[in-house]
């Protein structure tokens, strides 16, 4: 029966150990609910679910004081909904059979019962006598810390699973009472320590969600379960940006595998005092071992790189003790069975190597950033509780996030829900009734999350910049050259299916050169806003410095940056200042050289480290050579797509890059951007005063005309200097006329010379003589 406006509290503690299971009941509410003296029943509430015994109790207002002694385990999700208070009588019966598991203090004292019978009677006797007199129900938990009796015998709970009365086994909806002739029948001993951690990582998992890491999951549980069949156990490293997932693969992995997860961060073992790390760390795996002798137990450390950091000339005394006594440890515990040490980390270039061997950590595991399938796994799970939209496309939105992690994600999905909350409020104040389209999250919330939100693995990158939005229709003329853009650098990205299909691979490199101010970074623009790609943008300034090794360090963090976030898109800007072509005559000691072979082995994959990888393709036999397979599948081109990095230059001055630079592999497109033709520029006139008020005696097509040598830019120069003009007459002006755009054209002089041909003449001998084309 459901109970509203009842208060429910829980007995004193000093009143616990004597009244046995006694539940307080006022007698409004035992005269409501048809309860009679000692009637045994079970009360839900909104914390808990206990088995008590109904007494009266003389007090004027609806309460329930109740005992906590037998309690029941209940699923947070179905507590958490509970608002009223159930109370349910129970068939009570004496016990014949029972059938416990027992939690005690000290595993040591009874861990040969099973071996030794006068042990296990011994056992048997002590739990009788603590458990007489109780009512209880299969799977209820009977709490003895508050029993003398219990504390003089170690025991701190029992967790009953079966029970028998005369006519049989009992179901949930009855109970028996235990007796002097009650036959216990105990099925196993654990120690509260290991009962401790397997509850925690039972309660944890209710508020963990993890998804999209499959492959992981099974690595990792096969693994834990691979030591019960071999002599030892193995170590594994988990490595890859922050927000991931490490820690949540482990804890669900804990929940799968029903094992214990006795998880530290690595600066909780961390200690001023000397010599106390290291007793802190030994403490530690001494529980781990401890527990799995019990139960299979995963030692979970997090942030490992504070603890086992490189030795070195610099490291200090104290740090190199603390790795020594890591590396102690793991070898100590290399041939326990049933425990598996985890250790996580997002810098494993920072770790000590000799941690790394086979014999500690015998197993990597590479935690990338999500490819567009696992995004899309992740906000499902995510918007799973959550009323959804029907306009709502998980599609697109894995496809325009590359570069975030499940912990972004998981934010763009929170704020989505804000935004979908703060709408629900503002059309309450309007309407009484709301519809449910206005209480879903639609796509334009989930859209304008994602825009409000930049990536974590993003923030801190000053390569990574904030693509103007640029679209295709903003770009007058150059339809040609639109499409081998879109050919070199939009299709490869937006149908990687249909290149699969024809078999062609993903263009490497793209090389735009012409004149100045002819379009080459908006076209770049265009083609990285409809790619939804992530856009980073390397100048001379970033890149030089007067420290030797600097500038190729800052080359190949870059590219490490962007295969980070892949799919993503490097653009180099006036690439002929930031590599120029080799000279003949010089050593190639110079700093430039330099930063040309760095850029050469990025752009070729050589010279990749092992830590800086984002994916974890692994070598398999295949006839005479070998083929890349991911976690044992054929490397599909959708995951290629995710890990491609496409570089993009802009010059006019290709005959300043050197040759090596330029060849199909590298730079696999060279696209020559011309200055705009007469529609061109009309098409140019036309964009630049789409928003400007004309007059009717503006002629676009005259002054297309007469601007032979005028580039986009200068065309945009003269329409803004034609505004000013316009506000020097009068500051009340409506709009422009074309004596303004005639007087424009007398201050706003070409970049090109008045004859496109030489242009293209010159251009021409460049192809020739440079490009080979």
């Amino acid at each position: 029966m459901a109970l509203g406006n009842v208060s429910v509290s829980e007995i004193p503690e000093e009143d616990r150990g004597c009244t046995h299971q006694i539940c307080r009941v006022s007698l409004n509410v035992a005269e409501h609910s048809h309860l009679s003296l000692g009637q045994c029943v079970r009360i839900k509430t909104p914390q808990k679910t206990v088995i008590c015994r109904v007494f009266p109790w003389k007090v004027s207002n609806a309460c329930i004081q109740y005992d906590t002694c037998v309690t029941e385990p209940c699923d947070l999700a179905e507590q958490s909904g509970q608002q009223k208070v159930d109370i349910h009588p129970l068939d009570c019966r004496d016990g014949k059979e029972i059938s416990v598991k027992l939690v005690v203090k000290d595993i040591c004292q009874y861990k040969n019962f099973q071996s030794l019978s006068h042990v296990q009677t011994e056992l048997v006797q002590k739990s009788l006598r603590c458990l007489h007199g109780i009512y209880v129900s299969p799977g209820c938990i009977v709490d003895l810390t508050f029993s003398k009796l219990a504390k003089l015998y170690g025991l701190h709970l029992c967790l009953v699973q079966e029970c028998y009365s005369e006519s049989g086994q009992i179901d949930s909806c009855s109970a028996i009472r235990v007796t002097q002739k009650t036959a216990v029948r105990i099925s196993g001993v654990q120690s509260w320590e290991c009962y401790e951690l397997l509850k925690q990582t039972a309660s944890g998992m209710k508020e963990v969600i993890v998804s999209g890491l499959q492959q992981e999951r099974e690595q990792l549980t096969d693994l834990l379960k691979l030591p019960k069949h071999l002599s030892c156990s193995q170590g594994v490293l988990l490595r890859g940006p922050p927000g991931c997932g490490k820690t949540s693969l482990v804890q669900q992995v804990a929940f799968d595998c029903k094992a214990a997860l006795l998880a530290v961060n690595g600066a909780e073992v961390l200690s001023s005092n000397p010599g106390e790390s290291e007793s802190n760390l030994a403490a530690l795996f001494d529980k781990a071992v401890r527990v799995s002798r019990e139960a299979p137990c995963i030692l979970f450390i997090d942030e490992a790189d504070s603890i086992c950091p490189k030795r070195g000339k610099s490291s200090s005394t104290n740090i190199s003790r603390l790795t020594t006594a890591l590396l102690t440890q793991l070898d100590k515990v290399a041939k326990v069975c049933g425990l598996l040490v985890v250790m996580a980390t997002n810098r494993p270039s920072a770790l000590d190597p000799d941690i790394r061997r086979p014999g500690r950590l015998d197993k990597e595991i590479l935690m990338s950033v999500p490819t567009t399938s696992q995004r899309r796994e992740i906000f499902s799970l995510h918007l799973r509780r959550l009323p959804l939209a029907a306009d709502l496309d998980l599609d697109k939105l894995s496809f325009v996030t590359p570069g975030y992690v499940g912990a972004d994600i998981e934010a763009v999905c929170i704020e989505a829900q804000r935004k979908a909350f703060h709408r629900t409020l503002s059309y309450a104040k309007t309407s009484p009734v709301l519809s449910t389209q206005e209480n879903s999250v639609t796509q334009a919330d989930m859209e304008a999350a994602i825009l409000s939100f930049r990536p974590s693995m993003q923030r801190g990158v000053d390569s990574v910049v904030d693509v103007r939005k640029v679209l295709w229709s903003d770009i007058g003329g150059l339809d040609n050259i639109k499409l081998q853009i879109q050919q070199a650098i939009e299709w490869p990205m937006l149908y990687p299916e249909t290149f699969q299909a024809l078999g062609l691979p993903l263009t490497k490199g793209v090389l735009l050169y012409g004149p100045p101010g002819c379009g080459k970074t908006t076209l770049v623009q265009a083609a990285a806003t409809a790619c939804h790609v992530t856009f980073l943008s390397l100048s001379c300034a970033q890149l030089y410095s007067p420290y030797v090794g600097d500038s190729e360090k800052k080359v190949s963090e870059t590219f490490q940056k962007a295969r980070a976030l892949a799919p993503s898109i490097l653009f180099l800007d006036e690439v002929d200042s930031i590599v120029g072509k080799r000279s003949e005559s010089t050593s190639g000691s110079g700093v430039s050289e330099r930063v040309l072979s760095a850029l050469l082995n990025e752009m070729d994959g050589i010279g990749i480290r092992l830590d800086d990888k984002t994916d974890s393709r692994e070598m398999e036999a295949a006839g005479d050579g070998f083929k890349y397979q991911t976690e044992h599948r054929r490397t599909t081109i959708q995951e290629a797509h995710d890990r491609h990095v496409l570089v993009v230059a802009a010059t006019n001055r290709p005959d300043m890059l050197d040759a090596a630079l330029l060849r199909p592999g590298r730079m696999d497109r060279l696209i020559y951007v011309p200055p705009p033709d007469a529609q061109g520029r009309l098409q140019s006139f036309r964009i630049h005063t789409r928003k400007m008020p004309l007059a009717e005696d503006v002629d676009l097509c005259l002054l297309a005309e007469q601007t032979l040598g005028y580039t986009g830019a200068d065309i945009r120069g003269v329409c803004k200097e034609a505004g000013l003009l316009a506000l020097r007459e009068s500051m009340a002006a409506e709009c422009v006329h074309q004596a303004h755009f005639v007087a424009a054209l007398k201050d706003c002089k070409p970049s090109l010379p008045s004859d496109p041909s030489q242009v293209e003449a010159l251009y021409k001998r460049i192809q020739k003589s440079c490009l080979k084309k």
